[in-house]
């Protein structure tokens, strides 16, 4: 293992690479000369969409069989009822884009026999907008094998040709060279003459149980041969002996295409600068809906077909007084027993006045826990309290709670916020929490000075393993408000007050000159700044999109040494931070920084802001942003001083790609590269790699110290079906 260490981070991640990218690439040689002519269709007619409208008619047709409460796991389906049952639904919808992604859409009509269905619209809506031509089928997953770029993902072969309306056609089957969820299977078919797709036929398996069956039918001249006509979509869920089967028809009508026009587009960019509000925004207009079958009975384009129809008359009885009084002992028992599975198994929302609103998470879920080696087993879960006014004042309040079995420690905070000025980003905050017990500043001087007699690092860890932490509580509130003066510079003011108590106090704590109880008053400073940042209002806040910049902060807190509070130091903390997106849905994170103590002149603790030990559970992206999975927690709280620097890549096919049984279920993997200096670690270089499925994250870690000295690490944790 130690030479396998050895090998620098840089050589691995460059054979992997060479590896996928030549398995990929085998076999395109002999593309057939028809998917030349796809490949270049639109940039060789110039076409490209500056505006159009569309009236779209969309119907739904689903089969539901729930048989257990595990279908509460998943967020995408809503809630939904005991049983095997059948609903029908249809909606009318406006819809109007403005080049580079300004969207209208308003909701002309909609009736529908599923009782819960705000969910079920938005999965409806987000599997119809596809966009064949661009890199991605759909926003933001989907390789489109209809892109030039997206030719090396798979494989083309010419099956049959036919005569259809005096036009010649051929038929091009799909297959992806790698089986993974970002890649579809299925047919196009071409127009022979000018490489327009016709018809575009496609399935994936998305989250190993989302299958779905898209067939589009596209426009036929011009720009609207972008548009799609036509679409049918079918999409079938199982998990865990429940099943969802969906069936989508939707018929576009489109009008007023215009196309681009690209000095309007540079003007407007020119005109907004950084402010991307008019150019990337969705309005969604809801009011005046009719809700109902009637509007559909004088203007549906797609008659019913005899079971559809006799699914409203089924759903039409159920609505009767008298139905309602013949069945009410069953409706409340069934009533009591999805209560009860509610309450336990799903999140809630208490609704006050306009926009207030209590979020109350599950009781049980499996997504909040979290098992590794190092932290053992630890579960976290939040409460949200949210009030906001129609000026853009928000009142907002979280409860954090969580526990570590292997530390057998508690831990809360309760962030409060008050924005009074939404147009900067202007609030008033207020937390109170305690934090990971800690040790002073006297013994890590202490063990500071045993660690320097030694450089291997079992004998460092033996030291720490060898000494007796007396450790203290850590109680901490923090009062303080933060302003943007302009987006992307964010200026944060705090008072900082720690009350730290011994753990164990007893007369031999007292008799060795321990303090019982140490409190410490800080003033901090904090500013962050991502030059040309690029963003869009809303709800009157600025939201940021992207820069092609870092974003950097600095941060200084000044401890007081009064006649109450005992700790006088000052702490410096410096960093960098980048993600740089990636083609084909992959992504870098760089993350560098530093800190260190000065005015060192009483007893204090060694406590950083970017640099602590976590305990809890941490999500996919914190994973990403640095952590260190194999680092004992006594190292972040011994060393004056220390400087990082954090490389991760993500995509979603890397390592096990070629791996069909495998490849099915894993959505994301990544590889990390973290190195650290401290005082006695100089450096620690960490490694690791992990995978996303749609049910759980696992990764493994190796980490050395002082270049000899390998630890191996690894951690599970549930994540049920969240992206």
């Amino acid at each position: 293992m130690l030479l396998a260490a050895k090998i620098p981070f840089r050589v691995l991640l460059v054979i992997a690479s060479w590896l996928f990218i030549t398995t990929i690439r085998a076999g395109n040689q002999n593309l057939p000369p028809l998917i030349q002519k796809v490949f270049s269709y639109t940039e060789r007619n110039q076409l490209k969409i500056g505006y159009f409208e569309s009236d779209i008619y969309l119907k739904f047709h689903m089969e539901n069989v729930r048989r257990n409460m595990a279908m509460h796991f998943i967020p995408f389906v809503g809630k939904q009822e005991r049983g095997q049952r059948s609903y029908i639904g249809e909606s009318a919808l406006r819809f109007s884009y403005t080049a580079p992604g300004i969207v209208d859409q308003k909701e002309i009509a909609f009736t529908s026999t599923m009782p819960y269905l705000k969910n079920m619209r938005d999965l409806f809506l987000t599997n119809l907008n596809i966009s064949i031509y661009e890199p991605t089928l759909l926003r933001d997953r989907i390789l489109s094998p209809i892109h030039r770029k997206n030719q090396y993902y798979y494989d083309y072969l010419e099956e049959f040709t036919f005569d259809q309306d005096g036009e010649s056609f051929c038929r091009l089957s799909i297959r992806p060279k790698v089986h993974n969820m970002q890649l579809v299977k299925g047919y196009m078919d071409i127009a022979v003459a000018t490489g327009r797709v016709a018809t575009l036929y496609c399935e994936y398996t998305y989250n190993a149980t989302q299958h779905f069956v898209i067939k589009a039918k596209m426009g036929e001249d011009g720009l609207a041969s972008l548009l799609p006509e036509k679409m049918e979509v079918s999409f079938n869920f199982k998990f865990l002996n429940n099943s969802s089967n969906i069936h989508i028809d939707a018929l576009f009508k489109h009008s007023n295409i215009r196309p681009y026009n690209k000095q309007e587009v540079e003007s407007l960019l020119a005109q907004s600068k950084h402010d991307l509000t008019s150019l990337y925004s969705l309005h969604t207009d809801t009011s005046s809906t009719l809700e109902g079958r009637p509007y559909f009975d004088l203007h549906r384009p797609i008659p019913l077909t005899t079971n559809e129809d006799s699914l409203y008359e089924a759903f039409q009885r159920t609505q009767s007084p008298t139905d309602t009084l013949l069945n009410g002992n069953t409706d409340e028992e069934e009533g009591i027993r999805l209560n009860v599975e509610d309450i336990l198994l799903s999140s809630h929302y208490l609704h006050f006045g306009p926009k207030g609103r209590i979020r109350i998470p599950p009781i049980i879920t499996p997504s909040m826990a979290e098992w590794s080696n190092r932290k053992g087993l630890s579960l976290r879960t939040k409460l949200q309290l949210r009030y906001e006014n129609n000026k853009g004042h928000q009142f907002l309040t979280d409860v954090h709670l969580g526990y570590n079995f292997k530390r057998k420690e508690f831990y809360w905070k309760t962030p409060i916020s008050y924005t009074f000025s939404p147009h900067h980003n202007g609030t008033i905050h207020f937390e109170v929490g305690n934090g990971n017990r800690i040790y002073n500043s006297a013994q890590a001087e202490d063990v500071r000075e045993q660690l320097s007699k030694d450089y291997r690092y079992d004998s460092l860890l033996n030291v720490f393993n060898g000494y007796s932490f007396n450790y203290y509580h850590d109680f901490y509130s923090k009062l303080g408000s933060s302003y943007d003066p302009l987006p992307g510079l964010r200026l944060k003011l705090e008072l900082v007050y720690h009350n730290r108590t011994l753990v164990e106090w007893n007369e031999e704590a007292e008799k060795n000159g321990l303090d019982h109880r140490i409190k410490s008053l800080a003033p901090r400073i904090y500013v962050e700044w991502t030059p040309s940042l690029y963003y869009r209002w809303q709800n009157n806040r600025p939201q940021p999109v992207f820069s092609h910049w870092p974003t950097l902060s600095a941060e200084y807190e000044r401890g007081l040494r009064t006649a109450s509070f005992s700790s006088s130091y000052d702490r410096w903390e410096f960093e960098a931070k980048y993600r740089m997106q990636l083609y084909a849905l992959r992504q870098i994170y760089l993350r560098a920084g530093g800190g260190f103590f000065t005015n060192r002149h009483s007893t204090y603790f060694v406590d950083y802001s970017n640099f602590s030990y976590n305990s809890l559970p941490s999500t996919w992206s914190d994973k990403m942003n640095g952590q260190f999975e194999s680092l004992d927690s006594r190292w972040y709280n011994e060393s004056e001083y220390y400087v990082r620097a954090c490389a991760s890549y993500e995509s979603p096919m890397l390592l096990f790609s070629n791996l069909r049984p495998l490849t099915q279920y894993i959505k994301k993997e990544r590889i990390y590269c973290n190195l650290l200096s401290v005082h006695a670690l100089n450096p620690y270089m960490e490694w690791g790699y992990s995978v996303a499925t749609h049910l759980f994250d696992v990764g493994i870690f190796a980490g050395l110290a002082n270049k000899k000295s390998l630890s191996i690490g690894w951690s599970f944790s549930l994540n049920l079906f969240n992206d």
